[in-house]
């Protein structure tokens, strides 16, 4: 429960910055397990994640967004010709990263868009 603060208090903030980037790029975080409890549980909590999926287009956004950052990454990565051979290692190394962040990232949208999919359906 939040407490209300004295007029002319300041303000204090509690939450983490790595909270707060949690919440931005995940959005599951506001959402109920509806496959516990009584039916009348599994109800209501299927109802609040349906009042919940009109976030879901926005964290697509954002998800198809850093997908398409760490794509132009691997590909930039991928037309560069390194004739140092000293910087190879490092050079398969970024490229990997940036190849696996890319994949990861896409994962993740295609996790959302399913959520948000089946969260569209008509039954209750």
């Amino acid at each position: 429960m939040a407490s209300i603060s004295k007029p002319g208090a300041p303000v204090t903030d509690n939450g983490s910055a790595w909270k707060y980037l949690f919440r931005y790029l995940w959005p599951f975080w506001m959402f109920v397990d509806a496959n516990s409890g009584t039916p009348s549980e599994r109800t209501l909590a299927y109802r609040h994640n349906r009042e919940r999926r009109v976030y879901l287009p926005g964290y697509i956004l954002k998800w198809l967004c850093i997908s398409f950052l760490f794509f132009c990454l691997t590909s930039l990565f991928g037309a560069l010709e390194i004739d140092f051979p000293e910087f190879r290692l490092v050079y398969v190394a970024l490229l990997a990263a940036t190849g696996t962040a890319f994949t990861g990232s896409l994962i993740v949208t295609l996790l959302i868009c399913a959520a948000y999919l089946l969260l569209c359906r008509n039954e209750e």
